[in-house]
């Protein structure tokens, strides 16, 4: 009875395959779906570039704005007058090279002067954000609200965004704005 069972399993085992390694089709299958995750990743990690990308040029207009508003604190004289800090100025604008030329020459005796100083800065500083899709960022200074014993400025960056919008792949202008104000 013994020489049956030993005979029936070497009879199992020359008919049965033994299988090693992998077939093509499984390894097919699994680089269809490696592949897939990989694009996956490769695409949250471009909109994630953008946004850190747009949170730097934030920081940066944020930073613009804040050091105007500095500029004018240290500067309360100019402010109270009426054309100190009034940005974009009816006068035409400072090209770049003209106003490094008028931050290195003024000497800046009167508040008015300083004022101007510190805007022909800040337009040297706004040039130096990005342009994206030939939208340029800009920067304005307005008296928002007066009174006769307060004055409070609104200064404002805006900058064209990197992040584009699913609907219409548009470029967004986004906003950083400040308020300060000044005792008359």
């Amino acid at each position: 009875m013994m020489k049956s069972t030993t005979t029936h399993l070497k009879s199992y085992q020359k008919n049965t395959r033994i299988e090693q390694g992998f077939t093509l089709i499984e390894v097919l299958v699994v680089l269809v779906l490696s592949v897939i995750g990989f694009m996956g990743n490769l695409s949250w990690q471009q909109y994630l570039n953008q946004i850190l990308k747009n949170s730097a040029e934030q920081s940066r207009a944020s930073q613009l704005a804040l050091s105007m508003a500095e500029r004018m604190r240290n500067n309360v004289e100019g402010v109270l007058q009426t054309a100190g800090y009034q940005y974009p100025v009816s006068s035409p604008v400072y090209s770049k090279a003209q106003a490094l030329e008028h931050v290195a020459v003024c000497p800046c005796a009167t508040s008015l002067k300083q004022a101007e100083n510190d805007i022909a800065e800040w337009q040297v500083e706004l040039d130096s954000l990005p342009t994206i899709n030939d939208i340029k960022p800009k920067g304005t200074i307005e008296l928002s609200n007066s009174t006769e014993s307060f004055k409070i400025y609104l200064i404002s960056v805006s900058w064209p965004s990197t992040i584009r919008h699913e609907k219409n792949n548009s470029t967004k202008l986004e906003t950083i704005s400040v308020r300060v104000g000044f005792n008359v």
